[in-house]
């Protein structure tokens, strides 16, 4: 008599991998070279055209605030203050990177996120007071479009994203709610 052959798995098993292979494969190292270009394109993305409709509104509403800059001009400030910010970002990819490495930040309290809006604030009114400042305009034409191209840029942002996430949550919760409520068959 044979004795029966042991279980090998069959071919269209589905067989998982230990942990450790499943993040190395979901998750590959991200080179410096792509990190960079990934900050720099997402900052001038995402910077550049607030920017630009910040101090072109500022131009077409009060004149007096650019000195009567053309678009133009404003085009060239707003360009010119994104390739700031982008250099800026581009050193914070790089300080964070050790960081990521280790695990993604999860924390989203609002501790933390007032914190990075400051720090991202901090940085981009800097760059913005440097460059307003360059092309000559006086310290209260400065502040007063700092404070706006700030709170267009990092400020309302974070605030629509954090009421539309609680909104959310409340939505979920009430169906939750709504689909324990409902009796069964």
């Amino acid at each position: 008599m044979s004795q029966p052959a042991p279980d090998s798995p069959s071919p269209r098993k589905l067989v998982w991998a230990p942990e450790a292979v499943r993040v190395q494969v979901e998750e590959p190292p991200v080179g410096v070279a792509r990190l960079m270009t990934m900050a720099v394109t997402t900052a001038m993305v995402l910077s550049w055209p607030p920017i630009f409709l910040v101090l072109a509104g500022a131009t077409l509403v009060a004149p007096a605030v650019t000195d009567r800059a053309g678009i133009g001009a404003t085009a060239g400030w707003a360009a010119q203050i994104a390739v700031l910010v982008a250099v800026g970002t581009m050193i914070t990819a790089l300080v964070r990177r050790g960081r990521i490495s280790e695990g993604p930040d999860e924390d989203t309290s609002l501790r933390t996120t007032a914190l990075r809006v400051a720090l991202h604030s901090v940085v981009t009114g800097g760059c913005a007071a440097l460059v307003l400042a360059w092309h000559g305009l006086g310290v209260g034409q400065v502040l007063i479009l700092v404070a706006v191209i700030v709170t267009v840029v990092h400020v309302l942002p974070v605030v629509v994203a954090r009421v539309a996430g609680r909104a959310a949550r409340r939505r979920d919760e009430r169906r939750r709610g709504d689909d324990a409520a409902e009796p069964q068959r």
